[in-house]
């Protein structure tokens, strides 16, 4: 019943106004990642076949990976571009949606890989109306360290010819099957342009909003799955039931940005009450279960979009969907976060969680001992 409302509410938020026409705008420069590699990337089709499914499922996936040299390029091709502003500009207005529509990153296609040892995996799934590409400078951040990063695109169905059903209507089950799966392929001695040079001892599973749930999901499904980070993503249906004992990290926004669940789950203190048990409950076997809330940001702040500059989105809207703090900063703080923790649970690395960040307080609070 719960997972029934919770897929309502987010139907209602998701509604959008009409796409505003785009404008003449200078492509927005994303900030190049602090790692010594350079990042490459890749667009794969791949395919799984789904249980009773009538045909196989298609997987979309961007591969970034440590490149031996730096470069720029567009986050985006013309034509994906346009069709990614249209969900930008109904959120955020032409002018921020212009300027990122596309962006130019630092993930160079075709790039060669870095030379050297093996790297690890990370599996990621965006949130459910996002590309991969809109977390652009996550990713690059995660490749420029040395990691190959695996990110689903569940929207990209389009893009992928031949024979196969569509992987657009995802739920967290199918989504972290998804990953599952890409780690299956990916895991094999051949059948990718990785292959050989993967360290599929360490892998680790991360997302946002949808995406992020189903991380934590793969993880408690696949012990080859060292640990697990999850941006804002609301435990439900399934995911509410994992139970994974690898360590998870749990990033949340401020709750003010859930009107649509909060009016759900009748206010906004019902609906952190709702989110902390469900967070006790899904991390009760993890070895090393972390809760963080950056203070200031809202459910979006943790996508590239969080850059856009003030005056390019209204005050109401910037508030509502990005908060207060600076984009920069909490892109910063995530990062260095994510890597952190990556280093530690996945490379092994005695690193200790930065987390003396004043913009960072743990999620739940605790109430004071008696």
């Amino acid at each position: 019943m719960a997972a029934t409302l919770l897929a309502g509410a987010l139907m209602l938020i998701s509604q959008e106004p009409s796409t505003p026409q785009k404008l003449a705008a200078a492509p927005s420069e994303l900030p190049p990642p602090s790692g010594p590699y350079g990042v490459g990337r890749s667009f794969e089709c791949w395919q799984r076949v789904e249980i009773g499914g009538s045909a196989p499922r298609r997987l979309p996936v961007y591969l970034y990976y440590p490149a031996a040299a730096h470069g720029r390029e567009a986050v985006l091709p013309p034509q994906k571009a346009d069709e990614n502003y249209g969900q930008l500009a109904r959120r955020f207005g032409a002018a921020a949606a212009s300027s990122f529509s596309p962006a130019i990153g630092s993930a160079v296609t075709g790039a060669g890989l870095a030379p050297g040892s093996r790297f690890p995996l990370i599996l990621f799934a965006p949130g459910a109306a996002q590309l991969p590409t809109d977390y652009s400078i996550l990713l690059e951040a995660l490749a420029s360290n040395g990691y190959v990063v695996a990110a689903l695109s569940p929207n990209e169905t389009g893009s992928c010819a031949g024979p196969g059903g569509q992987s657009g209507a995802s739920d967290f089950e199918k989504v972290s099957l998804d990953l599952l799966a890409m780690l299956d392929r990916l895991a094999a001695p051949s059948g990718h342009p990785l292959a050989g040079r993967l360290d599929i001892g360490k892998i680790a599973a991360f997302g946002h909003s949808r995406g992020g749930a189903a991380a934590v999901l793969a993880a408690a499904r696949d012990p080859r799955i060292l640990a697990a980070i999850n941006l804002d993503g609301d435990f439900a249906g399934a995911t509410a039931e994992a139970r994974p004992v690898q360590p998870i990290l749990y990033l949340t926004s401020d709750p003010e940005e859930r009107t649509g669940l909060s009016r759900l789950f009748g206010s906004a203190a019902k609906d952190e009450t709702r989110r902390a048990d469900l967070w006790r409950q899904v991390g009760s076997r993890s070895t090393h279960a972390v809760s963080l809330r950056i203070k200031g940001s809202r459910h979006l702040t943790f996508t590239d979009i969080a850059l856009a500059p003030p005056q390019s989105v209204s005050p109401r809207n910037r508030e509502a969907r990005l908060g207060s703090i600076s984009g920069p900063r909490a892109l910063a703080i995530t990062n260095n976060l994510a890597v952190a923790f990556l280093e530690h649970h996945v490379r092994g690395k005695g690193l200790q969680l930065p987390t003396s960040y004043p913009e960072v307080a743990p999620f739940p609070v605790e109430p004071a001992a008696r």
